[in-house]
């Protein structure tokens, strides 16, 4: 760790001007950093320190095969491609903007921060208010750090739901499009458990959430990302067409919604793969076809 601010940012800078591209995340980490006008220096060194010492390529992975997809899956928009080029989106409104919208989010974070550290919960025998959304705008500056650490946790509780609900030949991994498909899935349950709570996800929602996913992968025989994307925003004609299941989730109240959504149903012989056959039949049984 540096013993001042100017250490810590020369440090960080100095990565950049030693040939070595920053990735990302590390650019958007140096922005908030830089938002940060009226914290206190320590604050900044423990948050810059904070973040090395979290997996830089978990932070990578977050950010690409999540985040960024999912952010814009939401608004029916192509999720493919993350780069520094695309780091506006999580920029999010700084600490100079006084427009209406910008107060209204600003006050919302304010009011639960206090909320969550002044006892009310407790009062109230509630847990903590949730202060994310990933279809709510980032306030820039520290709550980044806090958005950040919030959804790395969160997807690392999916990941673990899908490890306990189903076996591996359920969720195979060893293909490059089985890894595709997969990561969908726990994008989908992120966004499920992002809008309505990590504990509102029950059998009926992973049984609805899997079909649709794991459907690609049974009428597919190749699964590449631009397949993914293509779906993700119900452009794939290949099953399911118009189901662009994220923008669905991003309109819904609640989330007894989710099992009116009527997803196409596979028969046997439309599988590319008699790999898939154990699927097939899970999803068979669970659906009813």
């Amino acid at each position: 760790m540096t013993d001042s601010e100017q250490d810590a940012f020369q440090f960080f800078d100095s990565q950049n001007s030693r040939g070595k591209a920053l990735k990302p995340h590390d650019l958007l980490k140096s922005y908030h950093l830089r938002e940060m006008v009226r914290d206190p220096e320590q604050l900044k060194i423990r948050l810059i320190s904070d973040w090395e010492d979290m997996d830089q390529n978990a932070l990578k992975d977050l950010f690409r095969n999540y985040l960024y997809p999912v952010i814009r899956w939401v608004k029916n928009r192509d999720g493919l491609h993350y780069s520094s080029d695309k780091i506006q989106y999580f920029k999010g409104i700084k600490q100079s903007n006084t427009f209406n919208y910008s107060i209204y989010h600003k006050a919302s974070n304010i009011f639960i921060e206090q909320f969550n550290t002044s006892g009310s919960s407790e009062l109230l025998s509630s847990g903590e208010l949730n202060q994310f959304q990933l279809t709510q705008p980032i306030i820039a500056g520290k709550r980044f750090f806090a958005w950040t650490l919030h959804y790395s946790v969160l997807l690392e509780q999916v990941k673990s739901k899908i490890d306990d609900f189903h076996t591996k030949k359920e969720v195979p991994g060893k293909r490059t499009g089985d890894i595709y498909i997969k990561q969908l899935y726990e994008a989908t349950l992120l966004f499920y458990a992002d809008r309505f709570g990590f504990e509102t996800i029950d059998e009926s929602v992973m049984h609805q959430l899997y079909t649709w996913c794991y459907s690609l992968r049974l009428r597919m025989k190749a699964i590449y990302p631009q397949t993914i994307n293509k779906y993700a925003i119900g452009q794939h004609d290949r099953i399911n067409l118009g189901k662009d299941l994220f923008s669905i989730m991003s309109e819904m109240n609640d989330p007894q919604e989710l099992k009116s959504i009527f997803l196409e149903s596979v028969e046997e012989s439309d599988l590319q793969s008699s790999s898939y056959k154990a699927i097939y039949e899970l999803m068979k049984q669970w659906n009813g076809w």
